[in-house]
């Protein structure tokens, strides 16, 4: 028990933290659509 509960542990908070970089990366991209800076938003997608 003292092994599987980290590993399950560090797997959930992986899929979170997973689930939200996604969000803030639509975020991120739903924003700049809006703003109309699509050069902008190309650059920030290299960076990721």
């Amino acid at each position: 028990m003292i092994i599987i509960l980290p590993t399950i542990e560090a797997t959930l908070s992986f899929l979170f933290a997973k689930i939200f970089l996604r969000q803030i990366r639509i975020k991120i991209i739903g924003v700049h659509t809006l703003e109309n800076s699509f050069s902008f938003s190309q650059a920030e997608l290299h960076i990721i």
